[in-house]
């Protein structure tokens, strides 16, 4: 049954959110079955020189379990279980679809989800508290180490590294290698535009929800302090800031691409005119001119792409005469193509 399907349900007509875990002894020892599963293995030392590697949390076991509790009592502490564990499996559209089911639960049983706020002069009461979890320093890392473009020739880049490549943070190990925007530029714009579009969505549903749910409680508990979401917040935002900025290269190439098919289509049905033509060319300064007009395009469309490198290196051999060539592309050959062609150190 999917999450947002059970949520919506209530447990009971007496109980809407069922039991509270610490008033039951089984679900109390779920729960605490469930918060050890969160925390993996530790690093066991066995002497002062053998170790047993710790292991992370296996999160789609974490999930699976906060479900079948979930089903059973509708509490934050389980729910924000649930948005961690979707965070790690999911990405960005797990953690969104779970922080949405949250809102909703919330929005629909407020009165009845636990931890239940029954003292109104509390000012910090335990679920804000729980709220607060999603926002925790647990979270925002993941976030901020989670891939947010992925290219088969440009590699993987999450907000870490872009904010290393902006120069926004200094990187703490000398070692640390900076990536280059530009590369950045081109694992967006090689990127699926499907991918990256749900993504973006994901993360304006997010933000949406974060909100949403700081109202219900302005709304319904106007003396409670509102958690404490400031870093998390602050890291979905620069998220969106990357999409926005980064993203435009992705789309740029896929309109280019969806004018050159609709281009095509219009040239086959009316007499293959050309789309683009170049002047004729009758000297070197024309065969540069061309040249840099298929730099422009590679550019502008296909930032990507290597090609521009190849160009650019003809260019420069274009005044070149033959040996100059060779000496520049393949100076191993220069001997040769001199004893060939009879040419002596005086010849030159």
């Amino acid at each position: 049954m999917e999450l947002l399907e059970i949520l919506a349900k209530p447990v009971s007509e007496a109980e809407p959110c069922g039991p509270f875990i610490d008033d039951v002894d089984d679900l109390e020892s779920e729960f605490i079955a469930l918060e050890t599963a969160c925390r993996g293995k530790e690093e066991k030392f066995l002497d002062e020189e053998n170790a047993i590697d710790g292991e992370s949390a296996d999160w789609k076991t974490v999930a699976s379990r906060a479900e079948l509790l979930a089903e059973k009592t509708r509490d934050v502490r389980v729910l924000v279980i649930i948005a961690k564990s979707y965070l790690n499996t999911g990405g960005l559209e797990g953690f969104s679809l779970a922080v949405f089911a949250l809102r909703q639960t919330l929005s629909g049983f407020w009165s009845h989800v636990h931890p239940v706020l029954d003292d109104v002069s509390d000012e910090n009461p335990w679920r804000i508290m729980c709220l607060s979890e999603l926002g925790g320093d647990e979270v925002v890392q993941e976030l901020t180490h989670l891939k947010l473009v992925s290219s088969r020739l440009a590699g993987s880049f999450c907000l870490r590294d872009i904010r290393l490549a902006k120069g926004q943070v200094v990187p703490i190990d000398d070692g640390v290698e900076v990536p280059d925007q530009n590369i950045i530029s081109a694992a967006f714009a090689e990127s699926e535009s499907h991918v990256i579009e749900a993504d973006m969505r994901a993360v304006d549903s997010l933000l949406e929800s974060l909100d949403a749910i700081e109202m219900l409680i302005r709304e319904n508990e106007s003396a409670c302090s509102p958690p404490q979401w400031k870093s998390l917040k602050d890291c979905v935002l620069s998220i969106r800031q990357v999409y926005q900025e980064f993203a435009s290269v992705l789309f740029a190439v896929d309109e280019a691409a969806a004018d050159d098919e609709g281009g095509e289509s219009v040239q086959a049905s009316s007499a293959r005119v050309p789309i683009a033509t170049l002047d004729s060319i009758n000297s070197r300064a024309d065969v540069i001119k061309a040249l840099e007009k298929i730099n422009e395009y590679y550019s502008k469309h296909e930032p990507s792409s290597p090609l521009p490198l190849l160009i650019s290196r003809a260019k420069r051999l274009v005044s070149m005469d033959f040996m100059a060539i060779l000496r520049d592309i393949s100076p191993d050959g220069v001997s040769q193509a001199e004893l060939i062609a009879g040419v002596t150190d005086d010849d030159e």
